[in-house]
Formats: C-alpha cells, structure tokens, sequence
C-alpha cells in the first residue's frame, strides 16, 4: 500500500487530538544537571521579600542596625580612597564619596552614627565588629598625616569604630556640617 504524500515538512499530519490544547500542567523543560550547576548555588537575588501578600509597610519598619546585611569578612576589596588636595578640607565630599563607596558592598550603614549597633550578643556582633574597625582604618587611610593628627586630637580617646572616626573627622573638621 502506497503511502500518502504531505506537504507538511515537519513528515506528520496533525490530528484532532494533537491540535487540542493540554489539560495537564506540564513542566518547564529544565536544563541538564552538570558539574558546573551542580557545585554552585544560584545566586541570591535580593533580600526584599518576594512573597506577593507581604506587608511592606511592615517590612520597612523591621529593626536595622549597622549589622544588618554585613558581607562574610574578606569577601570585599575596598580601592583606597583619595582627596581632592584644596587648600580648605571639604568633608561633605570626603563623606559622600565614602558613603557612595560603602553602599555598594552594603557597608554604608557602618558610618551612620543615627543607625543603632548590634547588641554584644548579637548573631552579627563579631562580623560587625571586624567590618566596622577595618572599614575605619579604610577611611583613615585617605587622610593627611597632619588630619589625623586633628582627629586624634579632638577624640581625646581612641576611637575603635567607623561610625565613631566620622563623627570625630566631623567635629574637626565640618563642626556645623549637621547641625
């Protein structure tokens, strides 16, 4: 029995049946498991909530402290930071150019002197800690030895923290800068 040609170039006829559309779910089709997607996690994309019943307002007003949202230690570079040289020191430059700096590694609220630290038994407390010495080390980096001095001068005591050193390079330097 001779064979019925189509002009289908696909080689079948569509049926009824085929041309109906499913009732059953069907998955995606999903990628071939491989070593390279086996041995690393997918990213994390956001820690917004994504859930569509979610109270915003809520969630907005969720306790932050400078802890909140901290990088693993020694997962971020930070490049050094450099000042213009004027003859008359500019620290709403020095702090934004800082802040700007900061709040791309989610380090920025470490020199918010208005955002509460962690508590000494805080899950948190020894990352922020770290965090928070190594980021003040950073920001004394970028200035003159003869600033420093200023800023060491005005303190009175030693300052261990970042929230800390900016509130003195302030008083140094910008006494009206906030007020």
């Amino acid at each position: 029995m001779a064979e019925k040609q189509t002009n289908n170039p696909f080689g079948f006829s569509p049926t009824a049946e085929s041309l109906m559309p499913s009732t059953a779910h069907s998955q995606p089709p999903q990628e071939p498991k491989t070593e390279a997607t086996k041995k690393w996690p997918s990213p994390k994309i956001s820690s917004t909530p994504s859930h569509p019943l979610v109270d915003w307002d809520e969630w907005a007003r969720e306790a932050v402290d400078q802890s909140s949202n901290l990088p693993d230690i020694g997962s971020v570079c930070l490049q050094k930071l450099t000042l213009p040289t004027n003859a008359q020191y500019d620290f709403g430059s020095w702090y934004h150019d800082a802040f700007t700096r900061l709040q791309f590694f989610d380090l920025h609220n470490l020199i918010v002197e208005d955002i509460l630290r962690p508590r000494k038994n805080d899950e948190n407390g020894i990352k922020w800690a770290t965090w928070s010495r190594q980021v003040r080390v950073w920001l004394a980096s970028s200035l003159s030895a003869e600033e420093l001095d200023s800023v060491w001068y005005i303190a009175e005591d030693e300052i261990f923290f970042a929230d800390e050193f900016v509130k003195h390079v302030q008083k140094a330097f910008a006494p009206n800068y906030w007020t």
